[in-house]
């Protein structure tokens, strides 16, 4: 049985400022490559999220790389079988910045 899919606001968000980002200085093509890549790495959440590098083993919270230039942390509920996507953070940005505590939908 598959995991379940959330994609909290804050990682929805995220998302948007990337495609954005990637548009309007890139290009549309990039743009696209870009979810191709969150698409096939939602695909594997799916499957089996655990093949991820935990980030904290209290708070069974995972991180993905995305790109070179962004990570994806997650959050694990195995009873639940469900996989929460917390954020979707810029590695420029101050690491004190990402929010992986609380999941809001």
């Amino acid at each position: 049985m598959d995991y379940n899919i959330i994609i909290s606001n804050q990682a929805q968000s995220d998302i948007i400022i990337v495609l954005d980002y990637l548009i309007e200085n890139w290009s549309i093509y990039e743009a696209s490559k870009f979810q191709k890549i969150l698409d096939s790495i939602i695909n594997k959440l799916k499957i089996n999220p655990e093949m991820f590098v935990v980030n904290n083993k209290e708070s069974n919270i995972f991180k993905v790389p995305v790109t070179k230039h962004n990570m994806m942390y997650f959050k694990l509920n195995t009873e639940k079988k469900e996989v929460s996507i917390i954020t979707v953070f810029n590695i420029f940005q101050n690491p004190d910045k990402v929010k992986t505590s609380k999941v809001s939908r």
